[in-house]
């Protein structure tokens, strides 16, 4: 539970850095990094999603969103006990990346 929660402060803190005046971030590369050390097989199965989204769609933000969203699914089935550390971590993203969501629903949204 603690590991948990200093790992949703871990990700907050690296999506809006207050050194940066909160712009900028990488909440998903260090939800990777929490997700290992605490739930690595749920977490592995979300980076093959990634990786199999990012292939196809050559977006990572697609890539990064499809994968945030199916993490609670997939700790509801393998590791229960981290379904409410995932469930906030797919919000957290979600909201985070909503300009992401509009340019992408406006097709102005840049692949690599």
């Amino acid at each position: 539970m603690v590991q948990a929660i200093v790992a949703l402060f871990a990700v907050t803190g690296h999506m809006i850095p207050v050194f940066y005046r909160f712009k900028g971030g990488k909440g998903v590369a260090t939800a990777l990094g929490a997700g290992l050390a605490l739930a690595p097989v749920t977490t592995l199965l979300m980076a093959t999603i990634w990786l199999a989204a990012m292939w196809r769609w050559r977006i990572s933000a697609v890539a990064s969103l499809i994968a945030i969203v199916c993490g609670p699914l997939i700790s509801a089935f393998i590791e229960p006990n981290t379904l409410p550390l995932f469930g906030l971590l797919a919000l957290l993203i979600v909201v985070r990346h909503r300009n992401n969501l509009i340019r992408l629903a406006q097709g102005r949204e840049a692949g690599l």
